[in-house]
């Protein structure tokens, strides 16, 4: 089975750079289309029989698919911060560096406690 998969996937690997990067215009149109083809969607297809439950557990992962993506970026970031102060030592820079780190650490803290 997974054999028969990866010879299904040859021919779109073999174009997908091409399709990716190019054919805007039947893109755009049925990115166009399927926002207009909602629109007639019955509500019944969101009640809570299929659509609802399904939506409730890929949302859980969702959610923590970004917070992962939040603490990865929240490392990344400091670490670079820290490495930067760590190449001026001794200089205003040093000071600058680690300072800009309390300082953003302390707007995000009081975002999150105002609940913005």
């Amino acid at each position: 089975v997974l054999s028969l998969f990866f010879l299904f996937q040859i021919p779109f690997s073999c174009c997908g750079t091409m399709v990716h990067r190019g054919f805007w215009g039947i893109k755009i149109l049925l990115f166009l289309v399927g926002i207009v083809g909602s629109l007639f969607i019955p509500n019944s297809v969101f009640n809570d029989h299929g659509y609802a439950w399904a939506a409730r557990f890929v949302s859980a992962f969702y959610l923590i698919f970004q917070v992962i993506l939040l603490i990865g970026f929240a490392y990344d970031w400091n670490d670079q911060w820290v490495a930067r102060a760590d190449r001026n030592i001794g200089t205003i820079a040093e000071t600058g560096w680690l300072g800009a780190v309390l300082l953003c650490s302390a707007v995000i803290y009081a975002f999150a406690i105002a609940g913005m």
